[in-house]
């Protein structure tokens, strides 16, 4: 059986924040994960510690790894980085397929928290991945607002509704 992979590229830490519960769930499922981190170095150590004590870590910068051959060897890269960075990756990335004549893998990204403000400007620099994580039926439907009667009507989401504690015992949902 041939083992998934899956990359995590980061650029903050509040990314790796957003990004730690869905390595964790796609490790659950037996896929290998890694993180590409940017100037890790500029990470608080003991953020630093938790991603590389359980994951395979290697700094990139955002910029080249959206080009770079490394990340061929991944079926799914997760990019969680600020809007404009992740449609960048998105672009370059494609470029990239489109030079190898060959496809990529699979991009995806999410929102790294609760996003009150400016929801639809943290979409519209989502639009055209592969597919994006959304926190809840909240967001989804805030979503299918925004691209309703777009070329993005039919843009692929997940509802992700990851808890971000999950090392403390489940809470019973509320009636």
């Amino acid at each position: 059986m041939t083992v998934r992979r899956a990359l995590f590229a980061c650029d903050l830490d509040s990314q790796i924040f957003g990004a730690l519960p869905l390595a964790r769930a796609f490790e659950a499922r037996g896929w290998e994960v890694a993180f590409a981190l940017h100037a890790p170095h500029e990470l608080p150590p003991a953020l630093r510690a938790r991603v590389a004590d359980r994951f395979e870590t290697f700094e990139a910068w955002l910029g080249e790894l959206a080009v770079s051959e490394r990340v061929l060897g991944y079926d799914a890269v997760g990019v969680f980085a600020t809007g404009s960075r992740i449609a960048r990756f998105r672009h370059d990335a494609d470029l990239a397929d489109r030079a190898r004549r060959r496809r990529g893998p699979a991009l995806f990204s999410g929102f790294n928290g609760l996003v009150f403000e400016r929801f639809e400007e943290g979409a519209a620099w989502r639009l055209g991945c592969d597919v994006i994580a959304l926190n809840g039926p909240r967001d989804r439907d805030a979503f299918d607002d925004f691209v309703h009667g777009t070329a993005f009507a039919d843009q692929p989401l997940a509802v992700t509704g990851l808890r971000r504690a999950t090392d403390r015992p489940r809470r019973p949902l509320k009636p």
